[in-house]
């Protein structure tokens, strides 16, 4: 099992646990095996400054760019419309039972004056459309475009526990909402409760305040509502459980219907203990207590007007309300920071300012549906800024209409429902339309916008199964790749009995009685079991139950863990010869030291927001980190010197001051697209249509690039200066299945056209994996193969005259490779051995150049005589910072405390900017690289000439063409990477294989690791811990998936996951809980972002969520609603969006 590092990276509160959320808790990760560092003390050595020539370096501050406005003005908030009487006495209830600690009154006149009004719309509806927006670190916005509804989302402590965490979160409605009790229009998450006086159902309001009606049956059971995953039950003794059917956690209310503890299927209790006014009996509070780990949230009222709320180290959270209408006018987090709230006569937010000034206003309909939002670019002053609005054709929530959001610019998009708020249609600003189709609340079938007929009908269409336990059974692609699984309910949870991948990849699920994963087997040539063992009632591992002791991969080899009596994870003992990692924490349950395996000690202080502002070891540099009251990063100080970072109005970032002086400066357009990229380099200007795909890159020496797209937002051409074109056919599915470069008189170039095929041969079932490509002009043809597990097992090319090359790969089954060579069959001529924490120590029997240090980096290593590397050495950090190979030694340095952003490499000095790696300069001559914004490569410049980047459909580079269009760089790859016959160079650039930097060792730098081509694996561990093989490059197929960031692996064409790509992985979290998650590729046509996979603490349930990004720009996507959301910051296409659908157990 491979074992994650501490994840150094500043930690973002997040949101709530759901859509939308920041990557990853701090302490939610389990191991910093690859914290790793050499022997002897590393020296804090600053960043070199490029050499004269350069145009890298100090040239005086830029000028923060203006946030634009924009065209569209907010209209005028309309008062609300007066509410009906049913509803009056529904409100009065509310108030009631705030009144009398929390009971709801069951008298006759009480209930015939509601007159059976129920709210609906409010809260979140998990398949309703919902646009959500970031605030503050801790506080997000998110509009309902099923029903016009407004909500804020604040998380006010995030603190750690064994299996269930102290999350105090706040969430305002502008529909009507069950009142919270420090605040009538605010709901704390811990005051869900149920209303048990109707005689045909009992009514649950939700974390969200949304409602959830279970009727009564005869028999004294109750029905799950339509659409939701929750089940109800009423106990012997007049108390009532609701367990949620993804985490199999039952919260227990009493007769009431007030929360009294939640317990999760270990055991796990957290308590909720109610506060009553001593002369009133009105609500004051609560109490939550994390019995195990003994944390706890305490909630109290000091007055009329300011209620606090306290953790177990005394961090306070304050809310100052209103003297009349008790609305929260201002909180004060735990750091000092405040947010001021405005609000209407009628109680609904008005405008929201951060401790920073940046403000957001809304306004409102007579329905109280938001109507517009703005965000300020004057700090707050009242000054203009950019404003979105909505229009609504629907005479209430609950009606079938349609939602027109009309963007600054004036490009409007239309969303069209039906009455229970599911979204049928979307026609974009370009009138491109797709739909969908519903059954019990859940997506049936999805057509995209390639439809020719009326109203865009006729487009592709995916479709989706589902059981009665609203668990997903099957995706179908429209080109016929199909996924199934089937289901299990243990413990109360919904868990995974077997899937079928869409390329026959076959696997099985076990469980313990609490539904914990006992095993996963993977059948079929490669495949193998993996098993899982936990703490029973009386734990021998340390900590509590349920926290997981051993886990033991394919080849028997085993992990062990332990805890302390707080049921931290204290040790983690992985195979031999790795070391034993050890951690302590504090108070709060954060990571305060992690000691790896070579007796690394590496120290992490927080601010009281629980962000990193420190990382320290003996023998490196400390790194700190230093932020605004919104939570933006604004300092990181470490050995390369001191990076700073300035934001906009909107907290996008906006410039960059590196170590060495130079600045990068982003504009944005009205509507939140990138407008203007800056560096040293020059200007890149960037154009944009009405539905926010780029359509023209303008370079700093003012060449231009155009770029066309299908009406799915599928690039099909790119235009270069000079006339050359790369032009790109997709199936229906969206998949490449030509690719091909044009030269300015028209003629494909040679060795730069390929077409794809995803059956295998002979065969006419569709799948997800290449099975075929095939270099139309050489007419030369290689088929790939699989094995059971996924894994590449052969390529065979052949040529037009009938010779074969092959590359066969064999695995044993935990993915180590054991063999690879040119001959079909296993074993393969060159034979590797591996040791039992999956180090190769051999190759063809001789180990000698093979060793590890007891992180497990590698710190000698003999592919092949000529590709020898030793003296590898490390910082405390785990990044490498120096190797020899071929005679040739070479320095790296890298800034923070991952590898991603290095600094140097040898005399190479790398300028890293906000959209990837901006610069390079060696021996004072400059190479810069021109992107689009979300880092896609355009072009290299270089000694003032550019060249423009060729790419196949695995976005490796197949060359470069100069600007009149004359091809100046050809490469040609082996399916791992290695260069083949046929790659020249004239022009020198670093990327190669999958889009990787390859360097003069002929490693790969991919984000945080190095990977070697010869092996087809990583010379460090996995640090994210996700991988099933810690060292296995993208899973073993680097045919069909590529790892950029060296932390996970997925599909590399974006469309490619539409598909059901059904994957397993697992993830241990720091209070010992193992979430197994599996995934499904059940996309959502038409959809464009790059995929960020966000690591730490796995929240259980199925959350077909993904968030998509692409540079600063984040968004979801839900398959549950079909819905997408994005970031009002900056947002920019990229046809390269993977959806994934996950369940986590």
């Amino acid at each position: 099992m491979s074992l994650p590092r501490i994840d150094t990276r500043r930690r973002r509160t997040r949101i709530r646990s759901g859509r939308p959320r920041a990557a990853g808790s701090f302490v939610a990760v389990l191991a910093a095996l690859a914290l790793g560092a050499a022997a002897a003390p590393a020296t804090a050595v600053p960043e070199p400054a490029p050499s004269d020539g350069s145009h890298w370096g100090d040239h005086g501050r830029a000028a923060m760019p203006p946030v634009r406005a924009g065209t569209t003005r907010p209209p005028r908030t309309a008062p609300s419309a007066a509410p009906s009487a049913g509803e009056r006495a529904w409100r009065q209830r509310e108030s009631d039972r705030l009144r009398h600690g929390g009971r709801r009154s069951a008298a006759p006149s009480s209930l015939a004056a509601a007159a059976g009004f129920v709210p609906r719309g409010q809260g979140e509806v998990p398949w309703h459309r919902v646009f959500g927006f970031r605030m503050t670190d801790a506080l997000t916005g998110r509009i309902d475009y099923s029903t016009g509804n407004l909500m804020l989302a604040a998380t006010d402590f995030d603190v750690a526990g064994v299996g269930q965490k102290l999350q105090l979160n706040r969430t305002f409605n502008a529909f009507t909402a069950p009142e919270g009790q420090a605040s009538r229009p605010w709901w704390l998450n811990w005051e869900r409760n149920l209303d048990v006086s109707g005689a045909n159902s009992v009514i649950a309001y939700d974390d969200t305040g949304a409602t959830l009606e279970f009727t009564r049956n005869a028999d004294g059971t109750f029905t799950t509502p339509t659409g939701w995953s929750k089940d109800l039950r009423k106990n012997a003794d007049g108390t009532y459980t609701l367990t949620d059917r993804g985490s199999g956690t039952a919260a227990v209310y009493d007769a009431n219907g007030r929360l009294t503890k939640t317990t999760d299927r270990n055991g796990g209790v957290l308590t909720v203990t109610a506060h009553l006014d001593p002369q009133s009996g009105a609500s004051a509070g609560f109490k939550l207590t994390e019995t195990r780990s003994g944390r706890w949230i305490d909630l109290t009222r000091a007055n009329s007007t300011r209620w606090s709320a306290k953790d177990n180290t005394g961090r306070t959270v304050t809310y100052d309300l209103s003297a009349d209408h008790g609305d929260i006018l201002r909180t004060t987090d735990t750091t000092g920071h405040t947010t001021a709230y405005a609000y209407d006569g009628d109680g609904r937010v008005t405008k929201v300012t951060s401790s920073e000034g940046r403000s957001t206003a809304f306004t409102y309909d007579s329905a109280d549906r938001v109507t517009s939002m703005r965000r300020y670019a004057e700090n707050g002053d009242g000054g203009s800024g950019p404003t979105y609005t909505y229009a609504y054709s629907a005479a209430g929530a609950a009606e079938q209409g349609t939602t027109t959001v009309t963007d600054p610019l004036g490009h409007r998009t239309t969303y069209e429902h039906n009455a229970d708020g599911e979204m049928v249609k979307v026609t974009d600003a370009l009138g491109h339309a797709r739909s969908s189709t519903y059954q019990n609340h859940l997506l049936q079938t999805a057509t995209d916008a390639m439809g020719t007929g009326s109203g865009g009908s006729g487009g592709n269409v995916t479709a989706y199964g589902w059981d009665t336990r609203n668990n997903p059974t099957s995706a179908k692609l429209p080109t016929g790749a199909t996924s199934t699984g089937q289901w299990q309910t243990v413990a109360g949870a919904e868990r995974p009995s077997s899937s079928t991948g869409a390329d026959g990849e076959k696997s099985s699920y076990t469980y313990d009685a609490a539904g914990n994963t006992a095993s996963v087997a993977t059948t079929g040539t490669g495949g193998g079991t993996r098993t899982f063992a936990y703490n029973e009632a009386t734990p021998h591992c340390g900590g509590f139950q349920g926290q997981i002791c051993t886990a033991t991969d394919a080849n028997g080899k085993k992990t062990e863990f332990h805890y302390d009596a707080a049921g931290n994870l204290d040790t983690a003992t992985p195979p031999a010869p790795l070391g034993r990692t050890t951690y302590t924490y504090d108070a709060l349950g954060r990571t305060a030291t992690a000691t790896d395996g070579r007796g690394v000690k590496v120290s992490y202080t927080y601010d009281r927001r629980d962000r990193v502002t420190t990382v320290a070891t003996t023998g490196s540099a400390d790194v700190t980190y230093t932020y605004d009251g919104d939570g933006n990063l604004t300092t990181r100080t470490d050995a390369t010197g001191t990076q700073r970072y300035q934001f906009d109005a909107l907290s996008r970032e906006t410039i960059r001051t590196l170590q060495d002086g130079s600045q990068t400066v982003l504009a944005y357009t009205a509507d939140g697209n990138v407008d203007t990229y800056r560096d040293p380099g020059g200007t890149t200007t960037y154009q944009w249509d009405a539905a926010d795909r780029l359509t023209q890159l303008t370079g700093p020496q003012g060449k231009k690039t155009t770029y066309t797209y299908d009406n799915n937002d599928r690039r099909t051409r790119t235009s270069y200066p000079g006339g050359t074109a790369q032009t790109q056919t997709l199936d229906a599915s969206g998949r490449p299945t030509d690719i091909r470069v044009i030269t300015p008189s028209g003629i494909i170039s040679d060795h730069l056209a390929y077409t794809y095929v995803y059956a295998a041969g002979g065969q006419t079932k569709d799948g997800t994996k290449v099975r075929t490509r095939t270099d139309t002009l050489t007419r030369t043809r290689t088929d790939y193969s699989y094995d059971g597990a996924g894994r590449l097992s052969l390529a065979k090319e052949t040529d037009p005259q009938g010779r074969e090359t092959s590359w066969q790969y064999c695995f044993d089954a935990a993915g180590n490779l054991t063999s690879q060579g040119d001959r079909i069959g296993c074993p393969a001529p060159t034979a590797y051995t591996y040791n039992d924490a999956s180090q190769l120590t051999a190759r063809n029997g001789v180990t000698t150049g093979w060793s590890y240090d007891k992180a497990g980096n590698e710190t000698a290593g003999a592919p092949t005589e000529q590709a020898a590397r030793s003296a590898e050495q490390y910082t405390d950090y785990g990044q490498l910072k120096s190797l020899t190979t071929g005679g040739t030694s070479y320095a790296a340095q890298y800034a923070s405390t991952d590898s991603s952003e290095r600094t140097r490499l040898g005399d190479t000095v790398f300028h890293n900017g906000p959209l990837g790696l901006s610069g390079q300069t060696r021996a004072g001559k400059d190479t810069e690289f021109v992107r689009e914004p979300g880092g896609t490569l355009n072009s290299a410049s270089t000694g003032g000439a550019s060249y423009y980047y060729l790419t196949d459909a695995l976005g490796s580079v197949i060359g470069l063409v100069d600007e009149s269009g004359k091809r100046s760089n050809t490469y040609a790859y082996t399916p791992t990477g290695l260069p083949r016959a046929g790659t020249t160079e004239t022009v020198p650039q670093p990327y190669r294989f999958a889009g990787g930097q390859q360097d003069p060792t002929g490693l790969y730098h991919l984000g945080n690791r190095y990977y070697d081509p010869q092996l087809a694996r990583f010379t460090q561990p996995d640090p994210s811990g996700q991988e099933k093989n810690p060292y296995l490059y993208a899973e073993g197929d680097p045919v069909n998936r590529i790892d950029p960031g060296g932390l996970l692996s997925g599909t590399a064409n974006g469309e490619a996951c539409f598909y059901v790509c059904l994957g397993v992985g697992g993830t241990v979290n720091s209070d010992g809980s193992f979430h197994l998650n599996l995934s499904a590729g059940f996309g959502s046509p038409g959809v464009s972002g790059g995929v960020e996979v966000g690591s730490g603490s796995a929240s259980k349930g199925f959350s077909v969520p993904t968030t998509c990004s692409a540079g600063p720009v984040s968004g979801t996507v839900d398959l549950r609603s079909g819905q997408g959301s994005a970031s009002v910051s900056p947002k920019w296409s990229s046809p390269k969006c993977s959806v994934r659908a996950s369940y986590t157990f």
